[in-house]
């Protein structure tokens, strides 16, 4: 078996100074030999960086790079790629990468950590053996994130496209409705048993297109909360998306909203709504319809990279709306 080590920083590469983690270049090997120390190395590998950065410095520049790098690499003669990475934007990224390589290609495993390294609190190793599990025993193709929440015992394997935001104060990572790919459960051995769940994978081939994220994004992303204050709209506003409440609804009664609205319809600006799930609606949604908002059935952060990806590469509207890297979300 042979994998591919993409670093490109976080956390998981760093290192604490008086107070302040900082990326510290010679941290990604420190990890490998960690893990060789604790779980042994039966597998040949290679590594190379396009960038080492802290992943809240990320921009769209970084997504192309991450991109071209890793689908350069899934055709040569690897069996796995894993990716190393912050966890605050670990879902854009993943994300990214899924809707890039689509279901069809070599896993490709995002790893990330809640701690450097060095703290006693840290899941790096755990996850990374999740990743090196899925590649080794060929469990699955497409772009995944092994990741531990702490408190639990079991490595959780997320979907590139399913993943929901961080609450603040908070590095646990969830998929939507827990709609994850599998999970690593301990057994009565000392490693772990692969339990997959029952959702139907579709086999999404790779876009026949290179992203542009790094062209600027012409998409405006709110939260719906109460009180909102609705943004003019700039002329490189070219599509609105609202996250919507946990319920799938957004104001449709108020004037602001509903003048907000107006007002992108009469630019020619979508607005999309995600998170909106399929069967019975609340009355405030039977408007969305009147309102020309267009509901996705997605996590917040999938149809934010959809609508960016499609909208940079001229093929936006059918496309977003059709099933790409497993990130439909079903109704169970």
């Amino acid at each position: 078996m042979k994998i591919l080590f993409v670093f490109t920083g976080g956390t998981i590469s760093t290192t604490l100074k008086d107070s302040v983690l900082k990326v510290d270049e010679s941290k990604p090997y420190a990890l490998i030999r960690a893990y060789e120390d604790r779980f042994g190395i039966d597998f040949e590998y290679d590594c190379i960086s396009p960038y080492l950065e802290l992943s809240e410095n990320n921009t769209g520049k970084h997504l192309d790079e991450l991109c071209a790098c890793v689908k350069n690499n899934t055709q040569k003669d690897y069996d796995g790629i894993i990716v190393t990475h912050g966890t605050d934007t670990l879902q854009y990224s993943a994300c990214a990468l899924a809707y890039v390589l689509g279901n069809n290609c070599i896993p490709v495993c995002l790893v990330s950590a809640a701690f450097p390294l060095d703290d006693s609190k840290s899941n790096a190793l755990v996850n990374l053996h999740g990743a090196v599990m899925m590649i080794k025993n060929k469990l699955g193709k497409g772009v995944f994130v092994p990741y531990k929440n702490a408190g639990e015992d079991e490595i959780v394997i997320h979907r590139g496209t399913r993943l929901l935001p961080s609450l603040p104060f908070s590095s646990e990572l969830k998929s939507v409705k827990n709609q994850e790919y599998g999970r690593f459960v301990r057994g009565k051995k000392s490693d772990y048993n692969f339990l997959k769940n029952g959702i139907t994978e579709r086999e999404d081939i790779a876009l026949p297109f290179t992203p542009r994220f790094s062209l600027a994004s012409s998409v405006l992303l709110l939260n719906a909360h109460p009180g909102m204050i609705y943004p003019e709209l700039s002329q490189k506003v070219k599509y609105v998306l609202i996250s919507s409440y946990h319920s799938g609804t957004i104001d449709t009664k108020s004037t602001e909203a509903r003048a907000f609205y107006l007002r992108a319809w009469e630019r020619g600006i979508k607005v999309y709504v995600s998170g909106v799930k399929n069967g019975d609606i609340y009355e405030s949604a039977t408007e969305f319809s009147n309102l020309n908002i267009i509901t996705l059935n997605l996590s917040p952060i999938s149809a934010y990279i959809k609508i960016w990806l499609m909208a940079n590469s001229n093929t936006h509207q059918d496309s977003v709306l059709q099933p790409l890297g497993g990130d439909t979300v079903t109704n169970y």
